[in-house]
């Protein structure tokens, strides 16, 4: 076939191997150094009291109960017996939502310590359902938009985006259309604040940190979403497919690359919206330069870059990994496996690694060229000397391989 008239019937480009910094590869999120559990002190007689004696007493659902239930999860909880601590969390959950009502705020503690429970137990499934009820909690406790709903939406947001960076997208593609979805209203409903709002209520804070989420799942579908390319004929190319799945062409998939082919637009346009905002934040400003730079519109970034180091000189004293602004982390818990590797490389002007050096504890040499095949698809923020240039430089950090 002609190669004019095959490059003429593409559907879209071929996406280019950037692999975002977190994927697979990344630092691990900060844990909970103590889990907080929604105690109330009980007296000394009530303490005394068995669990079994006293629901026989006073009957399953009496609202004492609760408290004794919370007592004992706590209990097991610092004992690390997580399957018993979930099961009585749960069931103080129940007793509060029957006596304290459907969307009670006695449960919002509760909800978020059976989150931290199934981060002990390594389940997302658990996890993702603790999120969303604490979200729907929240959501529905006040009437209009208020910075209480957008608070707890972006925590939402913030949770469901850790999940769908540490896990495979093989069966999550709703998932991640439920999460683009749900972000872009949320953002215009932040960053163009309409009648809903109460009055006298400045939503308008919450702007810049939905804008960031949003970008952050920007990066995961340009990783995650394959284009389909067809040849004038209507068959398909035979592309790389990260996930047995993709083959199957869904009404889903279709909107997903649709979104795909057009986020490099949509998410500067957010980010440009969110600067309306709060004019000349500096960290809205790094976002939508590193996301100029990921897209190679060098001469963009490369502007914002030399005017924002003139006040942060520090953001540019070494190459960064991209996204840094907003940064995907991940709770290597909730992985299969995890291994500490620590690299080391050279980083040129035009961020690209090379020359890179990668130790692990491991015997098995495998984490160790793993490792070497995700960060070479990785694009960094470039050191910017004192000229306001980007240069060659050295990158040298402890990272986190998962899988």
């Amino acid at each position: 076939m002609n190669s004019a008239l095959l490059a003429s019937t593409l559907v879209v480009p071929l996406a280019a191997e950037q692999r975002p910094f977190g994927v697979g590869l990344g630092q691990e999120r900060e844990r909970v150094a103590n889990v907080s559990s929604p105690l109330t002190p009980l007296s000394t007689d009530e303490s005394q009291l068995d669990l079994g004696e006293l629901e026989a007493e006073k009957g399953p659902y009496h609202p004492d109960l609760a408290e004794v239930l919370l007592e004992a999860a706590n209990l097991a909880l610092l004992a690390a017996r997580y399957e018993e601590a979930d099961e009585l969390f749960s069931r103080a959950l129940r007793n509060k939502r029957i006596n304290e009502g459907l969307y009670s705020a006695g449960q919002l503690q509760i909800v978020q310590t059976l989150a931290e429970v199934a981060r002990f137990q390594g389940d997302p499934e658990a996890l993702k359902a603790r999120i969303d009820y604490y979200y729907r909690i929240q959501g529905s406790r006040e009437v209009g938009l208020t910075a209480t709903k957008l608070q707890a939406a972006n925590q939402w947001l913030m949770a469901r985006i850790e999940l769908l960076t540490i896990q495979d997208w093989g069966g999550k593609e709703r998932d991640a259309l439920t999460l683009y979805d749900q972000a872009s209203a949320l953002v215009k409903q932040a960053c163009t604040p309409s009648s809903e709002a109460p009055a006298g209520a400045d939503i308008r804070e919450w702007c810049k940190p939905l804008s960031l989420r949003f970008l952050s799942l920007g990066y995961l579908i340009q990783w995650h979403v394959e284009p389909f390319v067809q040849d004038a004929y209507g068959d398909p190319f035979q592309t790389r497919s990260r996930y047995p799945r993709e083959a199957d062409r869904d009404l889903i998939s279709d909107r997903l690359e649709t979104i795909e082919q057009t986020i490099e637009g949509r998410l500067r346009g957010v980010l440009e919206q969110a600067l309306q905002i709060s004019a000349n934040d500096p960290e809205l400003t790094l976002a939508l330069a590193d996301w100029n730079w990921f897209h190679n519109r060098r001469t963009a970034a490369l502007s914002a870059y030399k005017d924002l180091a003139k006040a942060h000189s520090d953001w540019f004293s070494t190459p960064q990994p991209l996204p840094q602004e907003p940064r995907l982390m991940f709770d290597t818990r909730l992985a299969d496996e995890a291994v500490n590797v620590q690299i080391r490389c050279d980083v040129s002007a035009r961020g690209r690694a090379s020359n890179i050096v990668i130790e692990s504890g491991e015997l098995d040499s495998s984490p160790t060229f793993q490792a070497r095949r995700h960060f070479k698809q990785i694009i960094f923020r470039p050191k910017i000397n004192k000229l306001g240039e980007p240069s060659d430089s050295y990158y040298e950090e402890k990272l986190v391989l998962y899988r």
